[in-house]
């Protein structure tokens, strides 16, 4: 029997993460208390939707629950930094996945810096090397070099995360995505075509 998505878990450890950054960091704080929080089965892992006036960030509990804490909180921090830095609204450009590429590859040095290589998150975490590019270089930049070889660029992305299956994943009763290892979680999460 597969069950039910635990939303209420999910939403438990976040408001956890939460709270160590009360103390800590009042930035990510007050950027991730602004944001609804909306469980949604269309969502495989979690995201930013600026569908709306108002971004909101939109999860599947059973990726939230398949993350360990330390893994979770490096994943909030990454969307509150794309937020503050206005990646998913005012800078967001066409096509999707290499504006997720280019928002991943500035944001990930800052937020994921000290995290260690747990289920082997650093080989799929983009990177400016992993994909040819200079260091430092601004959202922008990274955006329109990824485009001029925008070939070599979906090469790289396809040698690093596989190709995209039309298969259906696994689902629970609720209608959310199953993730089998965090490991998995944290590859789909990863990937700049996924829906984050």
């Amino acid at each position: 029997e597969v069950g039910m998505a635990d939303v209420d878990k999910a939403i438990s450890r976040m408001d956890k993460v939460v709270m160590l950054w009360f103390g800590r960091d009042q930035m990510l704080l007050q950027t991730w208390v602004l944001m609804r929080k909306i469980p949604d089965p269309s969502q495989t892992t979690v995201g930013i939707d600026t569908r709306s006036i108002e971004p909101c960030i939109r999860f599947n509990p059973n990726f939230i629950n398949s993350l360990n804490d330390e893994v979770l909180e490096h994943i909030m921090a990454n969307l509150c930094l794309k937020l503050l830095l206005r990646h998913p609204t005012s800078r967001l450009r066409d096509p999707a996945e290499i504006t997720a590429l280019a928002s991943d590859i500035v944001v990930n040095p800052i937020v994921m810096k000290d995290m260690p290589n747990i289920d082997g998150i650093r080989e799929v975490m983009p990177t400016s090397k992993m994909f040819k590019l200079a260091e430092n270089e601004t959202f922008e930049e990274y955006f329109r070099n990824c485009m001029e070889d925008l070939e070599e660029t979906t090469d790289l992305i396809i040698s690093k995360f596989g190709k995209r299956s039309d298969a259906i994943p696994k689902t629970d009763d609720d209608g959310y995505v199953i993730f089998e290892s965090q490991k998995f979680a944290i590859k789909e999460m990863m990937d700049p075509r996924s829906d984050t």
